[in-house]
């Protein structure tokens, strides 16, 4: 028995199909034999290379070499590029990576075409400019529009020196709020004063208090005998000092009467007198001594500016607290180096655009928000140079929408260093196909200096 053909049936071969070969070989199929070349088709073959390939090259070469090579480079000079710019700018092979280069930029520039599509829409939203409406008085409102933050970045650049160089710190956004807030007290301030001499806090804050104690004194004559103070210089009440150091009431009264005082009786005498007297001691505090009245006029007026500035505070509800150190305590500044008030004069447009950034972000400084309207200022550069261009290939009255079409249609073309361009789909679509036509032809069978005498003989024919 034959080993391991327990249970196998003669039958079970009927489901297989035997194919080993029979024991004598089949014959084999003639192989075909190639027909011998003619001399014409070689005479045909040399006449078609010799156009641009070497007699000394020609001559070295087999004619079954030449029938190929006769053949291939008819086949590429039938279907090389007409356009003449595509064989101006990449006439060799060598010139692939330059070209696929150029390509990748366009595509790049077609990416960016769609991504910037996109952004159109939202910064005309921005802008305030309605999506739906002709895009040419769209593009004329932005550029005035341009023209506005151009004006706003200049002086928050020279805003930004001007406090830099007064207070010796980068100005925050809410300084320059401050600033713009208390701008009237300012220009109201003795800027000749205050340029005299330094002050302390200590100094400012006890003139403040004494000035505090006289606007409420004012008030209180004002309203109890319409006599304002503050109306009259120091000197006027020379008369009314006198009759307080002779201590006699009628000189008081004929004092008091020549100023406009008119008592209603006693009581009301005394409380005038009273309050007079307050308001000569706080004045007599405040007034300049003879050894240093530049000084004393300083801290005067710089208690006037520090009493004004509160105010103004307090109206607007300006938290202090977010000030830097230097313009916090603006009232102790060098006026020296006072930059004017025309350095810090702001239009309203720079005004609300610190206002409003401010509030979002206390520790941005002023030359972080010219930074950010020079970038805005740019976009909306790039907005009108691209949205021109697209409305320049339709009607006047074209849409936002149909220049987005356009434009995705016909993106903004590019340029290498030596002056080649492509500025549509049509220059793409012919420069890929020269790109394929020089790849196909640098896989011919020749050296490289004969690679180049063909494609340059290509060139010449097809850009005719």
């Amino acid at each position: 028995m034959i080993p391991g053909a327990k249970g196998f049936k003669m039958t079970d071969l009927i489901s297989w199909k035997i194919s080993l070969p029979a024991s004598a070989p089949r014959p084999l199929d003639p192989i075909p034999q190639q027909a011998p070349q003619t001399t014409g088709e070689r005479d045909e073959g040399r006449a078609a290379l010799a156009g641009w390939l070497p007699a000394s090259d020609l001559a070295f070469m087999k004619d079954k070499d030449i029938r190929v090579l006769a053949g291939e480079t008819s086949t590429l000079m039938a279907s090389a590029s007409h356009h003449a710019q595509v064989w101006k700018f990449f006439p060799n092979a060598s010139d692939i990576p330059a070209a696929e280069r150029l390509i990748a930029d366009f595509q790049a520039s077609l990416s960016q075409e769609a991504e910037q599509s996109e952004a159109a829409r939202g910064l005309s939203e921005t802008l305030g400019l309605d999506w739906n409406s002709p895009a040419m008085p769209n593009i004329e409102a932005a550029e005035k529009l341009v023209v506005r933050y151009a004006a706003s970045m200049q002086e928050l650049d020279r805003l930004a020196r001007s406090l830099l160089d007064w207070t010796g710190t980068a100005p925050r956004l809410s300084d320059a709020a401050f600033i713009a807030a208390i701008s009237a007290s300012l220009r109201a301030a003795d800027i000749t004063a205050l340029s005299r001499s330094s002050a302390t806090r200590s100094e400012v804050d006890h003139a403040r208090t004494v000035l505090d104690e006289l606007d409420r004194i004012s008030a209180d004559l004002v309203s109890e005998f319409s006599f304002d103070p503050g109306e009259h210089s120091i000197a006027v009440f020379g008369g009314i000092s006198r009759a307080f150091s002779q201590g006699r009431a009628q000189d008081f009264l004929s004092a008091a009467r020549k100023l406009g005082i008119n008592p209603k009786g006693p009581e009301q005498a005394q409380r005038g007198a009273a309050l007079l007297k307050k308001y000569i001691t706080g004045l007599n505090e405040l007034a300049p001594a003879a050894t240093d009245s530049s000084h004393q006029a300083s801290i005067l007026a710089r208690a006037r500016l520090a009493q004004s500035i509160q105010r103004r505070a307090d109206i607007l509800s300006i938290d202090e607290k977010l000030l830097s150190p230097s313009v916090r305590d603006i009232d102790l500044l060098d006026f020296s180096r006072y930059p004017g008030d025309g350095a810090l004069a702001l239009n309203p447009d720079t005004r609300k655009l610190i206002e409003d950034n401010a509030a979002m972000t206390a520790e941005a400084t002023v030359a972080d928000l010219s930074a950010g309207v020079h970038w805005q200022t740019m976009a909306i550069s790039m907005w009108i140079e691209r949205t021109r261009r697209g409305a320049s290939l339709l009607q006047p009255t074209c849409t936002h929408d149909q220049v987005e079409e356009v434009l995705r249609a016909n993106p903004a073309p590019v340029t290498n260093d030596a002056g080649a361009r492509i500025g549509s789909m049509s220059d793409l679509e012919a420069l890929d196909r020269h790109v394929q036509w020089l790849h196909e032809a640098a896989m011919l069978p020749l050296s490289d200096e004969q690679l180049d005498a063909f494609v340059a003989h290509a060139g010449t024919k097809s850009a005719r």
